[in-house]
């Protein structure tokens, strides 16, 4: 028996299954998922067609596509997301956060030369896509966050204006001073 993953928009009005894992699971930095999201970093999986299934509400199921490569569906009633078909790689990109008991595992970024926010996990960092998917291959520098007090405190003054800590106080942001 295959492994199936139960989704669904925010509502339920649509629900979907995922079948088997899924060929690769990311993060994408660029502007499009960015404000598809309402976020930063959109997280997603892709699975082929045949394992990507609706199994309620596909009337209910509106679809936007801002590009030839993307026909991103959603749900008419609540308008939250169920996945993308990727018109010209032959993949669905599915959200994990849309699928329950799914355990996002990723392994690389892409877009990451259009990030808003850096990540420090150690995953590959693409400038736009790996060439299997029609990128450029090219890779960014990976870093990692120690996760040192050091780096933290100097993350926090940057964005402050503040001074270092003294004896573990928590340093307030300008919005919580009033400036």
């Amino acid at each position: 028996m295959s492994n199936i993953h139960k989704g669904s928009c925010f509502c339920g009005a649509v629900e979907f299954d995922v079948t088997g894992a899924p060929a690769v699971m990311a993060y994408c930095h660029c502007g499009d998922c960015a404000a598809w999201a309402a976020a930063p970093i959109n997280s997603f999986g892709l699975w082929t067609p045949g394992d990507v299934r609706i199994t309620k509400g596909e009337n209910n199921i509106g679809t936007f596509n801002k590009t030839e490569n993307t026909y991103r569906k959603f749900c008419k009633t609540c308008g939250g997301h169920v996945f993308t078909e990727l018109g010209g790689l032959n993949f669905v990109e599915v959200y994990p956060n849309v699928v329950p008991g799914l355990v996002h595992q990723p392994t690389l970024h892409v877009h990451y030369a259009s990030k808003t926010v850096s990540v420090r996990d150690g995953l590959q960092k693409f400038k736009d896509l790996p060439a299997e998917f029609g990128g450029s291959g090219e890779m960014l520098p990976v870093f990692t966050n120690s996760g040192s007090r050091d780096d933290i405190s100097a993350i926090v003054r940057r964005h402050t204006g503040a001074g270092e800590p003294e004896n573990g106080q928590v340093v307030r942001c300008r919005a919580a001073r009033g400036g």
